[in-house]
């Protein structure tokens, strides 16, 4: 997923393994062992274009909006963190059926 983030929507070329070096711009991404896998499979093959996945993102990303409004940030601490407004949290939220735990809800006043 690092990959996709950093990569997504670009033509992307794989090292033979003798050639990856901790230096390498995905290593920082993926990590030494990840690039030294993905070369050993694909490496030195001609560049391919890497998909943005810009849904399989977004719905990651939503998945952890609601497990952390589930549990303990609140929709503006959410917000704050992934750019957003807290209306898109709140209505987010909301539409996958998250509410906030007891201990955070609003009080009845009678």
């Amino acid at each position: 997923m690092a990959l996709v983030q950093g990569w997504g929507g670009l033509r992307v070329y794989f090292p033979t393994p003798d050639r990856v070096t901790v230096d390498h711009p995905y290593v920082k991404a993926i990590g030494l062992d990840a690039l030294k896998k993905l070369s050993r499979e694909y490496g030195g093959l001609p560049h391919f274009q890497l998909p943005k996945a810009e849904r399989a993102l977004q719905a990651v990303r939503n998945a952890r909006i609601a497990a952390d409004y589930s549990t303990h940030k609140t929709a503006r601490q959410i917000a704050v963190e992934y750019g957003l407004t807290e209306r898109q949290v709140v209505r987010l939220v909301g539409s996958m059926g998250i509410s906030a735990p007891k201990e955070r809800r609003q009080r009845t006043l009678f």
